[in-house]
């Protein structure tokens, strides 16, 4: 693969995170819009909790397929080396480790919602929450190149 397409292939890994967060606020603003309490609204603010687990599910069925047809720890090398690449002259570069760890802070609290919403908290209460912790930050979207893996299931425990 050529230089500039693993150059952008590291960039956006280092909008992933963002990427995330601003598909997750653009869900509550559409919750927002719909009738409280309706359907629509409350499969919109589900969606946007399951979020970050539905793009890591879909990162890591990405991997595992690479890392398939290439060698165990393939992916991982190849995606560290994308971003290597586009980081070049940076003074503090982001690790692929450093990406993972941002995507599972973003599961973490998407757990805490589920706790939450499960300790009786309401949907507006979740929107709430949501909005006070992220902030919107617009960007590339690499989130439309994430395929959801067969069978994925939501952090609600339903089929996708």
């Amino acid at each position: 693969m050529n230089t500039s397409k693993k150059r952008l292939i590291g960039d956006s890994l280092l909008d992933l995170p963002d990427s995330v967060k601003t598909q997750v606020r653009n869900l509550v603003a559409q919750y927002r819009a719909n009738p409280p309490g309706s359907e629509a609204a409350i499969d919109l603010i589900k969606q946007a909790i399951d979020t970050p687990q539905r793009i890591r599910a879909g990162i890591d069925n990405r991997v595992a397929d690479y890392n398939v047809k290439y060698g165990v720890g393939a992916a991982q090398t190849f995606l560290s080396e994308c971003l290597v690449l586009c980081q070049v002259g940076m003074i503090d570069p982001v690790s692929l480790a450093d990406i993972i760890a941002q995507l599972q802070t973003l599961q973490d609290q998407a757990q805490t919602l589920v706790a939450q919403r499960n300790a009786g908290a309401t949907w507006d209460d979740l929107a709430a929450m949501i909005e006070s912790q992220i902030q919107l930050d617009p960007g590339f979207d690499i989130l439309s190149r994430i395929d959801v893996p067969p069978g994925y299931t939501t952090v609600w425990g339903e089929p996708y």
